[in-house]
């Protein structure tokens, strides 16, 4: 039995087949965002609840658009609580 081994990008998945150094000068290649970094970057449609795009500064000084496709995951409903006057309020027979 041979023993084999492969390192995985943990950024977009991308195989390197027993190279550990390559696979780190891979990883280096992607750019991260800064964080906390968009503040105000975007444009919204009349209408629209969402921006369409939204610039993000990256690590290297790079301003990256990012144009939106939709809504992943809708928000959350706030939670509607009775009144503890309208249960008090109300007449049982």
């Amino acid at each position: 039995m041979r023993d084999y081994k492969v390192y995985v990008c943990e950024k977009c998945g991308e195989e390197f087949p027993d190279d550990r150094e390559k696979c780190a000068e891979h990883e280096k290649y992607h750019v991260r965002p800064e964080p906390y970094g968009i503040h105000d970057k975007g444009s919204y449609q009349s209408g629209d609840k969402y921006p369409v795009f939204i610039i993000i500064p990256m690590a290297d000084g790079a301003n990256v658009r990012y144009r939106v496709e939709g809504v992943l995951t809708p928000p959350e409903e706030p939670e509607t609580k009775e009144s503890p006057l309208a249960t008090a309020n109300s007449t049982e027979d």
